[in-house]
């Protein structure tokens, strides 16, 4: 029996042992590093004239602008147990991925209200905003360190499904990228966010993919 086997064996034979274990120290790593990431990328947007919006605490009382931050931060909870899960071979998510599944689709839901709502000649406009560019680009940005740094742990596990697990990796990553991201933003509009925040997270999902294909290859 090489390595490898043996170590598959080890894993499977104590998964509880082992999910104790690694969890702590996966949610501790990812937090040391987020708030760091958070706190540099808001003093970037402070410079470059994109402070954290000044009525923030009066927005994020209403229900539409909480959702911003609100799903986004429901998505990473749900992703990283599944990324957890993968560290441990043979491993199958099975239902786990439904609420995972169902807090990626509350976006692009409200996106749909938004613009049913909305008259036919405002719609484009309201997908537009003022900046998708700059809020699909600063997602992806904020999501790559963070992405990299699940990774790294999920290196550490014994993980058999590699494109799997980097997509969550990535997920996760993203949904944060956007919990950081709305501290600044000023669009307000689901037809905005729910469609752009959504593509940064899943954009950052398939980023995670391609790179765990080749990074959490045995």
């Amino acid at each position: 029996m090489n390595k490898t086997d043996l170590l598959i064996e080890q894993l499977s034979a104590a998964p509880r042992l082992y999910a104790k274990s690694v969890s702590p120290r996966y949610w501790g790593t990812l937090l040391l590093v987020s708030l760091p990431i958070a706190a540099l990328a808001l003093w970037v947007f402070y410079q470059a004239g994109a402070p954290m919006r000044a009525d923030y605490m009066g927005a994020i009382a209403y229900p539409l602008v909480a959702v911003k931050q609100l799903v986004p931060m429901f998505v990473m909870l749900t992703a990283v147990p599944l990324s957890i899960m993968l560290m441990r071979p043979e491993t199958t998510i099975g239902k786990n991925i439904w609420p995972l599944a169902l807090g990626l689709l509350i976006l692009p839901g409200l996106m749909a209200w938004a613009l049913m709502s909305a008259p036919s000649d405002a719609r484009l406009l309201m997908i537009q905003g003022n900046g998708f560019i700059q809020c699909l680009g600063s997602i992806l940005a904020l999501s790559l360190g963070l992405t990299t740094t699940q990774l790294v742990l999920l290196r550490r596990g014994a993980v058999t499904k590699p494109m799997t697990a980097g997509a969550l990796a990535g997920i996760s990553s993203g949904a944060i990228g956007v919990v950081i991201y709305a501290f600044i933003c000023t669009e307000d509009s689901p037809a905005f966010y729910g469609l752009w925040y959504t593509l940064g997270i899943v954009s950052a999902g398939a980023v995670g993919s391609f790179a765990g294909k080749f990074f959490l290859r045995w």
